[in-house]
């Protein structure tokens, strides 16, 4: 008789459908036996290309979808651009091999759920991951539909912020993992309204939305925190990939004031990091941020070399 009681995990959903989207034989053999250890709430669909994943979604709701992003007809992050456009608000949890972790990561900026490796997937860390990728979908659907969103930037608000931010913390201190926090100050904004009025002010409010939205990735909060403050969190990203975030950031506002010499961006910054096994709050993240943008060592309208190498320093 099958024993259910270690996989309670899941024990808030009446039925789950899943579809596997895998084409290896033997993968799709051991995902077999590993079904056998789960709940039979669980009932999946297996296809082995794109080109039958495509009528399956059109046809059924799936509560997840799994799926292996080297297919015969579709390879890498392209899968997931694919697969998004039949079941756009479908959790996904990417299957990768050993060999192929960073391409994993690489699929979570693009907003996928989870992954998993091949070849250590047992029940518990399947029904674990099928829990993440349908909370954390939930929580974004939720979002959209609270009143958590700036009304004149269109991105997340405070309290938006604050409820993602802390929802990130709870993840990173499980996945053991860690994230940066991007705080960015928009300089001199009080006397813009001041000397030319709240719409040119808004003007660089709406305009540091959309660009800080354009240079991020999917799966990056970008929040305008306070009148003049706008934060991004960057989960699982290493000190390269924020340096690189940066010197794009600064291209776009760049090219932003070349086209906009009438109002001019211009930003001081900070950036620090938060690891699973520190237990500062975000309060304290937010604060730490914020002296060192309010230093105006860290600038952005065209930022030096030197600048970008010294946010490692503060770190």
């Amino acid at each position: 008789m099958k024993e259910n009681k270690p996989y309670s995990v899941l024990s808030n959903y009446a039925s789950l459908r899943i579809l596997l989207v895998e084409d290896n034989p033997g993968d799709i053999r051991l995902f077999q036996e590993t079904m056998r250890e789960l709940p039979d709430n669980l009932a999946i669909d297996y296809v082995t290309c794109l080109k039958d994943a495509f009528p399956k979604l059109d046809e059924k709701h799936f509560d997840v979808i799994l799926l292996d992003l080297f297919l015969p007809d579709g390879n890498g992050l392209e899968v997931i651009g694919r697969i998004r456009a039949h079941a756009p608000d479908a959790p996904i949890v990417v299957l990768t091999g050993l060999n192929d972790e960073q391409t994993a990561l690489n699929a979570m900026w693009e907003g996928v759920q989870d992954y998993l490796i091949k070849g250590t997937i047992d029940g518990r860390s399947l029904l674990r991951a099928i829990r993440y990728a349908i909370e954390r979908s939930q929580m974004q659907m939720t979002i959209r539909a609270l009143s958590l969103i700036d009304d004149l930037t269109g991105v997340y608000n405070r309290h938006g912020f604050m409820n993602l931010a802390t929802y990130q913390i709870r993840l990173t201190r499980r996945r053991k993992s860690g994230f940066h926090l991007l705080l960015l100050h928009v300089d001199n904004l009080r006397e813009i309204n001041q000397s030319e009025g709240d719409t040119s002010g808004n003007r660089i409010l709406i305009a540091t939305a959309r660009l800080c939205s354009d240079t991020m990735r999917s799966s990056d909060i970008v929040a305008r925190v306070e009148n003049d403050e706008f934060a991004i969190i960057m989960p699982e990203a290493e000190w390269d990939n924020i340096a690189t975030v940066i010197e794009r950031l600064d291209g776009a506002i760049a090219r932003y004031n070349q086209q906009n010499s009438d109002s001019l961006l211009s930003f001081s910054y900070g950036v620090v990091c938060f690891q699973s096994s520190t237990s500062v709050s975000l309060e304290h993240l937010l604060m730490e941020a914020r002296k060192i943008a309010n230093s105006h060592e860290l600038r952005l309208s065209g930022i030096q070399k030197e600048e970008v190498d010294s946010v490692e320093k503060n770190e």
